[in-house]
């Protein structure tokens, strides 16, 4: 009787060895693409995040300078709507495009400011997220 069981097991072995592999392929498949995906990722957002942060440096910079030499009130009040703006910002990613949303609102903020100044907006063209 024992005998009988074991080409049983030996029969649905052979049967389903196909969708075994295929489910083994399919699996180290996803984990490889998964790690590759990660990597190129974290390395589209590390320069990303980069580029951001020179952006608002750059940003921050121009305000405190021209804090120092603007008192008339239009400016300033842009100078700080400004320093808001980029206080505001999220420190970390957001699962959804909040933080290109915060952005453009920050990049808005500067342009009002650069229009005030009369000075053109050096990153109004480069503000864009290419692949």
């Amino acid at each position: 009787m024992e005998d009988h069981q074991d080409i049983n097991k030996v029969f649905v072995d052979i049967a389903l060895s196909e969708d075994r592999a295929a489910n083994v392929g399919y699996t180290e498949g996803l984990h490889k693409g998964f790690h590759s995906g990660n990597a190129e990722a974290y390395h589209l957002g590390y320069h990303k995040g980069a580029e951001c942060g020179a952006e608002l440096g750059f940003y921050s910079g121009i305000a405190e300078a021209t804090i120092l030499l603007s008192r008339e009130a239009k400016v300033c009040a842009a100078i700080e709507a400004l320093k808001d703006g980029i206080a505001n910002l999220s420190k970390v990613n957001q699962p959804d495009d909040a933080n290109d949303d915060d952005m453009a609102i920050v990049r808005g903020k500067f342009h009002r400011l650069c229009s005030l100044l009369g000075i053109k907006n050096p990153f109004e063209s480069d503000n864009k997220l290419a692949f």
